[in-house]
């Protein structure tokens, strides 16, 4: 077991949270900003139980960063405003798929990309960032594009003594069973 007590929880929007196949039956409905989001209420309150450890910190890791008020606007309706303070690094502030001028941030490689399937791909970098930043932590991550590249093996799905990773299924999104398996990784580390 890791002598780390401490989890940072990585969250990804669009396909984990926000489920991409709707309706679906047990799923919530809302506009935020342009987009439909359909969310679970069941995975929302298991996630929301395990923010609220003192022990675990949440930090949003999703395209979501690059349009912050969107962002607030959707934490806050989901009742996560209060416990997923933290943002991770994003390459650009406005990213050009959206019709934007990016703005690229120096931290990232100029390679960098928003296409899951390279191994440039800019959440790699990002989750570098985070484990830096927070070195003393293990760390958890749930996002749909995970393990598309094959040239990013350090980040293909794995549940190990330091990392819960872990690729959702964006028609069904994040479900209760899953949050309840990294809440025992938590707990009780790799088993």
């Amino acid at each position: 077991m890791s002598l780390k007590t401490k989890t940072l929880l990585a969250l990804d929007v669009d396909g984990v949270l926000n489920v991409l196949k709707y309706p679906q039956r047990g799923c919530v409905s809302r506009q935020v900003g342009p987009w439909v989001v359909s969310w679970r209420s069941s995975t929302l309150k298991e996630l929301k139980n395990f923010l609220s450890r003192d022990d675990v910190t949440g930090v949003w890791l999703s395209r979501w960063i690059a349009f912050p008020d969107h962002l607030k606007e959707l934490s806050s309706l989901w009742g996560l405003d209060e416990l997923i303070s933290l943002r991770a690094e994003h390459p650009a502030t406005a990213p050009a798929e959206f019709g934007l001028k990016p703005v690229r941030d120096k931290r990232f490689p100029k390679v960098s990309t928003f296409e899951a399937r390279s191994g440039y791909w800019w959440k790699f970098r990002s989750a570098e960032l985070l484990q830096r930043q927070f070195s003393d932590y293990r760390f958890a991550w749930f996002d749909d594009e995970l393990g598309y590249s094959n040239h990013a093996k350090k980040w293909a799905p794995i549940v190990s003594d330091q990392k819960f990773i872990k690729r959702v299924n964006p028609y069904v999104g994040l479900i209760p069973r899953d949050i309840r398996a990294v809440e025992a990784w938590h707990e009780g580390g790799a088993k």
